[in-house]
């Protein structure tokens, strides 16, 4: 049986079951050199089961129109929310990671879980989505803990996760929302998340 050790703060080291009856353990190495085998945390998670994704899209979208995620995180005991944001646009447009938003007429989104043999299901709760042009949809207030900006020749928002990783606060509401700033415009937005209990 092949498992992982964590390494704190950093990542994770492949193991397997050598001797049950005295639970010995060995690092799994690579086949040609040998070498340990590490992947990092993040990937770790995807691979236990406890990451999952959620997006949503305007395929024909104005200035000012907009598209987004709301929920609230589980408590620090059932595990802190580690965050990535990514999004397109067709056109010039910003994507916002909004804390403590006011919401109204969202409408129930759901969660897949990344890694497909897993029956573990995500433990943020009032998931839901928002065009603003559908419903009475909006998304306003609340803190902009971060915003990013596309332009004609940048179109897409990634970062690496070290860049570009939230751990969120527990028990609190959130929105990430992506807003059109020229017309005749699309934008797609997702969320890639894991949960886990970490230390203050």
């Amino acid at each position: 049986m092949t498992d992982n050790v964590a390494l704190p703060d950093l990542a994770v080291l492949a193991t397997k079951e050598v001797d049950s009856a005295n639970r010995l353990r060995v690092a799994v190495g690579d086949d040609i050199s040998g070498a340990a085998m590490i992947i990092t945390d993040g990937h770790h998670e995807v691979h236990a089961g406890h990451a999952y994704h959620a997006m949503t899209v305007d395929t024909s979208s104005t200035t000012a129109d907009y598209i987004g995620i709301s929920f609230t995180t589980p408590t620090a005991a059932v595990g802190r929310m580690h965050l990535l944001v990514c999004w397109v646009s067709k056109a010039a447009a910003h994507t916002e990671l909004i804390e403590a938003p006011d919401l109204a007429n969202g409408s129930a989104h759901t969660a897949y879980n990344r890694a497909r043999f897993s029956d573990h299901t995500s433990d943020l709760s009032s998931l839901l989505s928002y065009n603003s042009t559908v419903g009475g949809a909006t998304i306003t207030g609340g803190t902009v803990l971060w915003s990013e900006y596309t332009w004609v020749d940048f179109k897409t928002g990634m970062r690496s996760r070290a860049q570009a990783e939230w751990v969120l606060a527990a028990s609190t509401s959130y929105a990430v929302k992506t807003t059109a700033d020229a017309v005749n415009n699309a934008e797609s937005v997702c969320m890639i998340w894991y949960e886990h209990v970490d230390s203050p």
